[in-house]
């Protein structure tokens, strides 16, 4: 577990990540664009762009259809490694599922990520129809993670990312 910021109150943190991972681009270069947010440790957030509307060919978007179809606009929160060097070089290398994250918020789902810190992990998961653990941070979640982040997720949908495998799991 990467070392937090605790100074920035997550509530107000991660209220303004799920409405910014929520939104579309209103910027001239990029209207309609969204993007997956990302938390990092120091509480810096980062937009990393989607596909730019209309670009995904639909082959490319089967599996996250599969997972969650975007007939209705889900919440998805992601816990993985984030830490901001790391996410500034090469998010791919330390989210190796990060290309589905971005189909997913391409879909028209609002996606963020965090590291699941204890301090964050019920603000981090506020209001998810879906969170998804990236299975190599499990060992630093807090004991009673996911009865923290069922009794403020929208949703019940708990998958684990099987780093081994690259395969989504279901968690009952």
């Amino acid at each position: 577990m990467p070392e937090v910021d605790l100074s920035h109150p997550a509530d107000r943190v991660f209220a303004a990540v799920r409405q910014a991972a929520a939104s579309a681009s209103q910027q001239p270069e990029s209207i309609g664009r969204r993007h997956v947010a990302l938390v990092t440790p120091s509480r810096v957030t980062m937009l990393h762009p989607c596909p730019p509307p209309g670009t995904l060919a639909l082959e490319q978007s089967t599996l996250a259809e599969s997972l969650v179809p975007s007939g209705t606009p889900r919440n998805i929160a992601v816990i993985a490694y984030n830490e901001l060097d790391a996410a500034k070089t090469n998010v791919s290398l330390v989210i190796p599922f990060f290309d589905l994250l971005r189909i997913f918020g391409y879909l028209g789902h609002a996606v963020w990520i965090f590291e699941g810190h204890v301090s964050a992990m019920a603000a981090g998961s506020q209001d998810a129809d879906v969170l998804i653990v990236d299975d190599g941070m499990m060992r630093h979640l807090p004991g009673n993670w996911r009865s923290v982040a069922m009794r403020v997720m929208r949703g019940s949908d708990i998958y684990a990312f099987e780093r081994r495998s690259g395969n989504l799991r279901r968690l009952k």
